[in-house]
């Protein structure tokens, strides 16, 4: 994973994560919960910032094992389809 944030998100992002404490997200630790706010909220920025902090394979995971529960139907939809142009990510070791 690349990161120049130390492990932590830019402040660009907070506005999606205004229930929690946004200083202590650890962009390894809350994968999951990171992945699942900005893909289903986020603007493109935030997608930006997903494909060049996540491989590939971390999405594919992510939409695998927990797509359906954190995503609404569509987001998850959406993802589904748009996972396979794998040249928008930048992280796309496998």
């Amino acid at each position: 994973m690349t990161n120049d944030f130390e492990n932590n998100l830019p402040a660009q992002l907070k506005k999606y994560f205004w229930d929690v404490e946004f200083d202590k997200l650890d962009l390894s630790r809350h994968k999951k919960f990171i992945l699942g706010r900005l893909l289903l909220f986020g603007d493109l920025y935030a997608i930006k910032f997903v494909s060049q902090n996540y491989k590939l394979k971390e999405v594919k995971d992510f939409l695998n094992n927990n797509g359906k529960q954190l995503l609404d139907s569509k987001s998850f939809n959406f993802w589904n389809i748009l996972i396979q142009h794998t040249e928008i990510w930048v992280n796309e070791n496998i």
